[in-house]
């Protein structure tokens, strides 16, 4: 760049000395401003101009006003109670200083609304912007009054030197009332035997406390306890209780008395009693009839047993049911059940299931009891049932590891379009068990079974089945001799063969917005061309490599040179080199699935690409040295001009002016001329004389 601004100062450096020696002078400023201009245009023809935009982002530099703004101004909390610290925050920023002072008044107005004089007042300084934080606790309750209560009026004031601003809050200081239940608890309450009773309330503190409830039964248990958080728009608290006192076996018609007291606390020791009468009727008590039953006396040791049971009391009493488990040494296990009550003389049923894990010899006792405290199943309340259960191993069937088939190459046939597959399993139990085979060939058909005889001896299971379609289907068979977990799988992976021929690609297209790449936002054309030999429907699948969904087309029509054809549209929004992945199938199956894949790869560009000219010390050498060269064309110009102007005021022009100066020059070099023979002539008579003597 640098050599082309040099050869154009040059070029105008010359064209303004020929128009100097032929013009006058009156054409020559403005016809240099001209060039002046047109050299200054080309010089900085690719500088950029930088654009500095005001607060507000459009770069019009419009003015505003500098002043010292409270960004925030708070206290926490904002009701408190006489000596709690209060923290006051506030934070503040300025245009016109480096510092700020923050002076805060903590009662700032009297109950009369008069400026408080003798207001306790904090001052700190800061730098711009600033933060205050400081604490306060109050001594007495606000001087002035409102709905929620008594508050103080703290002012904060903020200067920066220049300007001063404030800001006013409200901090309530207020006296600790003692929390109330609304509606109180009830003074008395009659219950039954292990009745589930519901306690509930709503707790109110009006200085929003978070409130503890804490409740003695009266009973022994454990206290239970509510918390709450600030209560000052009322919580409801519930709490449920059930006595179970002691009962003894065959007595009744008799009352029990319990105290049950709440205590209702803020966290500012005020305390709330409430105490409730808990009566409750034990009446006399008739013991339940019950049965015991088990489907097999006789198990596996791993099989899951089910024992049922029933009991009827007459007075549909809650009943607790009591399972122990006894082998030949030691009680190992005890299982125990409530059930509620229920109306007179109903029958209830409890059904549970046991897994014995060993072999032996094993007692299930079964203990029915309607007095609701299970250590006092004792006569006449307590009755009892037995069962005997021996628990031996039966073994798990044992299968042939794989599935055998044949033939061991299966093709679809040509003609029905069949292939067909025999297929077989050996197995047996050890116990003589009865074994259940089934089969699953894997293509979404229905099931088949096949049951052996009952025998020790291996058994042969088989099927025979018929496939319509090549592929590799996963065939499996579940063998069980009917208990479980002796279910036994075994897999086979099925290949169907087909002599169809695989799709051929014939071509990839593309129709681009720009020849050779797309541009954004535009169409691009893409058609895949196929050949299959027997026309078959082909899916093609599109992923266009930008992260849009994947894209599914089918062939199904074929020309008469047996090519297919899909095409398809897509837009690019982004600029970027992408890969697209285009992969096709028949879904047909002959040594191996007719699956393949090609990627091309495309260019999105834009229409046009800006050029960015970075300039280096070699481009502002050449901007100098043409600038320089400019500066002496208007120098020699306005030297020129000048002179031209004294010549026209003492009546010359400036061709006469060459003349003189050129009749001048000539003198001077004929007078020199002159002088210089006449010194050689004196030499030379000088040496004559020099030789007479």
């Amino acid at each position: 760049m640098a050599s082309r601004l040099e050869r154009t100062a040059f070029d105008l450096l010359k064209s303004g000395k020929r128009t100097a020696r032929v013009r006058s002078g009156r054409f020559a400023r403005p016809l240099l401003g001209l060039l002046l201009t047109i050299s200054l245009c080309l010089a900085f023809g690719s500088v950029q101009t930088l654009l500095i935009p005001n607060d507000d982002g459009g770069g019009r530099g419009v003015a505003r006003t500098l002043a010292t703004t409270i960004v925030s101004f708070s206290a926490s909390p904002s009701r408190a109670y006489v000596d709690d610290t209060v923290t006051f925050f506030a934070n503040a920023s300025s245009d016109v200083a480096s510092g700020l002072t923050f002076t805060l008044y903590f009662d700032s107005l009297l109950a009369s609304y008069a400026n408080n004089t003798e207001s306790a007042v904090f001052s700190t300084t800061t730098s711009n912007p600033g933060v205050m934080v400081t604490t306060y606790e109050y001594d007495h309750i606000g001087n002035l009054s409102g709905a929620s209560g008594t508050y103080f009026r703290a002012k904060l004031y903020v200067g920066d030197g220049t300007n001063t601003v404030s800001s006013t809050i409200s901090v309530f200081i207020v006296d600790n009332a003692a929390p109330t239940y609304n509606p109180t608890l009830p003074g008395n309450v009659d219950a039954s035997v292990d009745e589930m009773i519901t306690f509930t309330t709503v707790v109110v503190d009006v200085d929003n406390d978070p409130l503890v409830m804490t409740w003695d039964f009266g009973d022994g248990s454990d206290l239970a306890i509510n918390t709450t958080g600030p209560a000052a728009g009322g919580v409801s608290i519930a709490q449920s209780h059930a006595w179970s006192p002691y009962l003894e076996p065959g007595l009744g018609d008799y009352f029990i008395y319990y105290w049950m007291n709440a205590t209702l606390e803020d966290d500012e020791g005020h305390s709330v009693e409430s105490s409730t009468k808990i009566s409750m009727y034990i009446p006399y008590n008739f013991a339940p009839v019950t049965t015991l039953s088990t489907n097999y006396t006789n198990v596996d040791p791993s099989d899951v047993v089910m024992f049922h049971a029933s009991a009827t009391d007459r007075e549909g009493d809650p009943m607790t049911w009591t399972y122990e488990f006894r082998n030949d040494t030691e009680l190992y296990n005890t299982t125990v059940f409530k059930t509620p009550e229920t109306a007179d003389n109903t029958t209830v049923w409890t059904n549970i299931t046991h897994v014995f894990s060993q072999e032996g010899n094993y007692t299930v006792t079964f203990w029915l009891t309607d007095v609701l405290n299970p250590d006092l199943q004792v006569f006449p309340d307590n009755t009892s049932k037995s069962l005997n259960v021996v628990s031996a191993l039966n073994r798990i069937p044992i299968m042939q590891a794989n599935i055998s088939f044949s033939p061991q190459m299966i093709y679809l046939d040509e003609e029905s379009g069949l292939g067909v597959a025999e297929l077989s399993i050996q197995g047996y139990d050890l116990d003589g068990d009865v074994l259940y085979v089934t089969w699953d060939f894997g293509d979404g058909s229905d099931s088949a079974s096949n049951v052996s005889g009952g025998t020790r001896q291996p058994y042969e299971f088989t099927q025979v089945h018929e496939y319509n379609e090549s592929g590799i289907y996963n065939v499996s068979c579940t063998a069980t001799d009917g208990r479980e977990g002796h279910e036994l799988v075994r897999y086979l992976s099925l290949v169907i063969r087909s002599n169809n021929s695989e799709p051929v690609l014939m071509g990839i297209t593309r129709t681009l917005s720009n020849g050779t790449f797309a541009m954004v936002n535009t169409i691009v054309i893409i058609t895949i061309i196929l050949a299959d030999e027997e026309n078959d429907h082909v899916r093609v699948g599109w992923s266009f490599g930008d992260n849009t969904s994947l894209l599914i087309t089918e062939i199904s029509e074929y020309d008469d040179s047996g090519n297919g054809t899909s095409t398809v549209q897509h837009v690019y929004t982004s600029l970027d080199d992408y890969i697209i992945m285009i992969w096709y199938t028949d879904d047909q199956f002959g040594n191996d699935w007719h699956n393949a894949s090609r990627n091309i790869t495309l260019s999105v560009r834009a229409s046009w690409t800006p050029a960015v000219i970075i300039w280096d010390e070699w481009d502002y050498i050449g901007l100098g040295i043409l600038l320089g060269l400019v500066v002496a064309v208007f120098v020699y110009a306005w030297s020129a001009s000048s002179f031209r102007k004294k010549l026209d005021a003492k009546g010359f022009s400036y061709d006469e002016y060459k003349i003189m100066m050129r009749e001048k020059r000539d003198a001077e070099r004929l007078a020199k001329k002159n002088a210089e023979a006449a010194a050689d002539k004196t030499d030379s008579e000088t040496d004559g004389k020099g030789g007479v003597h």
